[in-house]
């Protein structure tokens, strides 16, 4: 079994937990007038969390936390509200003041699930992207703003179309960014996990083949005691594993395993995923045995599921699945050898 990788990594400063639809909206109605954007008038009242500060704005284009009240977030939007009304289309602070708006609206609706709050937020990034043309200083910024929410309204709507325009938004994005930046990793981090959602629901190779890309100019960025370097070494292993099993390429078993491994051997004890992590390497390591017969890489494959079993909890999705697969590797063993111990036939029933 090749685990699914999902979505490892988690864009810093940005990752934002599923919107609960079911929380109670509360806080001041906020009449949005948005007539001078160029777009159908939004005059809509909609209930809108703080926006971050106008200097906080990040490339990587999600809402900030706030602890702050409810009643205060309530003040600070109607303020950024009213404050949007005296700024013309022509107005050079009207683009800062539509993004932090969308960024607030963002915020709502991943409180409150609010689809009001989603729906305008779009509205309101995509009138900040048009203020700020290809070749403004800002235009990375509203970029991510944007892609970002279309990615979340992907979420909930399963919509192709959500999908492709954030997947164009972050390739321009990632054009814009210096060689040098900072922010570049992170930058091919959220345009890989786009398309990787692209690629669960099409399984187009040519996704596949811009995923492998990208994770891989991310690997080369970070450091080896990077933080975020297990999870992305994980990600492109599972990657290089999805393209062996479409074009059976000795290079990307061989590649799946030297990642797995290494991966491996940056965990620490008690690392939650490190189950996911052996699980994956033996199944890669099965591969190359029933490719080449090497019974090395089988001996492997059974201790690495043995100790998979063990720290996957009962009640984990994939323990039925590992155990299966130790059994598997266990009768390939015993009708290597011809023989069968007490210890196998235990794990087979």
């Amino acid at each position: 079994m090749l685990p699914d990788a999902g979505d490892i990594l988690s864009p810093s400063k940005t990752c934002l937990s599923s919107p609960t639809s079911s929380a109670s909206e509360s806080g001041s109605s906020v009449t949005l007038d948005t007539s001078h954007t160029g777009s159908a008038h939004l005059a809509v009242h909609a209930k809108i969390a703080v926006p971050p500060q106008q200097s906080n704005e990040l490339p990587s284009g999600g809402p900030n936390d706030s602890t702050d009240s409810q009643d205060e977030l309530d003040k600070s939007i109607r303020l950024h509200a009213e404050g949007l009304k005296r700024y013309p289309r022509d107005h050079p602070m009207r683009a800062g003041a539509l993004h932090v708006l969308a960024q607030a609206l963002f915020s709502r609706y991943d409180r409150s699930g609010s689809l009001d709050d989603l729906e305008i937020g779009i509205e309101l990034g995509i009138d900040a992207l048009k203020l700020r043309p290809p070749g403004h200083p800002k235009r990375i910024i509203s970029l991510y703003c944007l892609a970002w929410i279309l990615f979340r309204r992907y979420d909930r709507f399963d919509s192709a179309g959500d999908l492709d325009e954030c997947i164009r938004l972050r390739t321009e994005a990632l054009e814009l960014l210096p060689s040098d930046s900072s922010e570049r990793a992170n930058s091919l981090h959220l345009l890989a996990r786009a398309l990787k959602r692209r690629y669960d629901r099409f399984g187009s190779l040519d996704d596949l083949e811009k995923y492998i890309c990208l994770r891989t100019k991310a690997l080369e960025l970070l450091p080896p005691n990077h933080s975020k370097r297990i999870s992305c070494l994980e990600s492109l292993a599972w990657a290089l594993g999805r393209r062996y099993e479409q074009l059976n390429s000795q290079d990307d078993l061989e590649g799946c395993i030297r990642l797995y491994s290494e991966a491996l051997q940056l965990h620490t004890p008690g690392y939650p995923k490190k189950a996911i992590c052996i699980d994956s390497l033996a199944w890669a390591l099965g591969c190359r045995y029933d490719r080449s017969g090497r019974s090395d890489d089988l001996e492997e494959c059974i201790r690495l599921l043995t100790e998979a079993l063990r720290l996957y909890p009962h009640g984990h999705p994939d323990r039925d699945a590992c155990r299966s697969e130790l059994a598997s590797a266990l009768r390939k063993r015993n009708n290597h050898t011809n023989s069968c111990d007490d210890s196998d036939l235990r794990i087979q029933s």
